[in-house]
């Protein structure tokens, strides 16, 4: 099963690349992308990162906040974190902040190995 997000994230650039009127292939192509590459992105079956996001739109010529304005702010909102976990965020120093990202990054790596 995919995730949730990455799924919505692949429905945005699927709606992105009709309208601008490219086949997946041909989308690709213009990436300098593996069309799987590409189509996993949109399917959602891979994660896109921030990089990749600007890539297309930049080839779409288009803001990201665009593309992705129906994800922004969707299920995934900080607003949404338990106060009880941004307490004991608050209280952690820089370096323990950069090891938490760190462990995160590695949980949806993982994630995404698993599926």
């Amino acid at each position: 099963m995919y995730d949730p997000f990455d799924k919505k994230i692949g429905e945005a650039l699927k709606s992105a690349r009709e309208q601008a009127g490219y086949t997946q292939v041909a989308f690709a192509d213009l990436l300098g992308w593996k069309y799987k590459t590409y189509q996993n992105y949109e399917i959602g079956k891979s994660s896109l990162s921030l990089t990749q996001a600007r890539e297309i739109a930049d080839a779409l010529e288009c803001p990201l906040d665009l593309i992705f304005k129906d994800v922004i702010n969707s299920e995934h909102s900080v607003d949404e974190i338990p106060e009880a976990i941004k307490d004991k965020i608050c209280t952690l120093t820089e370096e323990e902040l950069n090891l938490l990202v760190d462990f995160i990054d590695l949980l949806i790596a993982h994630r995404n190995t698993s599926h």
